[in-house]
């Protein structure tokens, strides 16, 4: 077994002093090696007590680890094109738009869509991740035609394959809102997306506003020559 420093030192002070230290204190010589030694011991000691903690071995933190939930956010991995369907005062719009999803490390989706806003080009982009506390998915969305950010966070259903997303925004007048959305995971390269706005005059009732059909764009086989 191993012995602290300081421990070592007090033994060396102690077996001096017992063999003949103190007898000869009347020496001026052993006198100043006995003040030497108790002055060595004292800076040990003290050093040991500043620096203890950080000279100790200590274990390296355990990274965290991705949960199931997520996994689903590989769901959206790849390129899909987007056909858009916008319901404003009883009239339909239709666009398209094409998306590209990658993962940043196993914890978040980054999104990145181009698509049409009204006869002009936009872009948004989209951060989704899972909360282990909140047991919440959590998100962010961007886009270029507006200012203001968007934040959600909603619950997954894996039985009928559904991810809820409750949003917290400004409209159109640039007033706070709600939003809600629906994306519904229909195969391995066909989804749902269903956005919904406040009704009129309501603070929790929701009419859609927006349904965008996801289909996963097919690779180019390269021609051989």
């Amino acid at each position: 077994m191993r012995l602290p420093i300081d421990r070592l030192v007090d033994r060396t002070v102690v077996r001096y002093l017992a063999g003949g230290g103190i007898r000869t204190m009347a020496n001026s010589s052993t006198s100043r090696k006995l003040g030497d030694i108790m002055t060595l011991s004292l800076g040990i000691t003290s050093a040991l007590l500043i620096c203890g903690p950080f000279g100790a071995q200590q274990e390296e933190p355990e990274l965290p680890k991705p949960s199931p939930e997520h996994a689903i956010l590989k769901k959206d991995v790849g390129k899909w094109d987007i056909e858009i369907t916008m319901t404003f005062g009883g009239q339909e719009m239709k666009s398209k738009g094409t998306e590209t999803v990658t993962m940043l490390g196993p914890f978040w989706s980054l999104s990145n869509m181009t698509y049409d806003y009204m006869g002009s080009p936009a872009h948004g982009h989209g951060v989704i991740g899972y909360d282990p506390e909140k047991k919440k998915f959590v998100g962010s969305w961007h886009e270029s035609a507006s200012p203001n950010l968007t934040r959600m966070e909603g619950t997954y259903d894996a039985k009928t394959k559904k991810l809820t997303m409750l949003m917290k925004g400004k409209g159109m007048d640039g007033k706070p809102t709600k939003f809600k959305s629906i994306t519904t995971y229909t195969g391995a390269n066909t989804k749902t997306f269903e956005f919904f706005g406040l009704k009129p005059g309501s603070d929790t009732e929701f009419e859609k506003n927006m349904e965008m059909k996801y289909t996963r764009a097919r690779t180019k086989k390269k021609t051989t020559r």
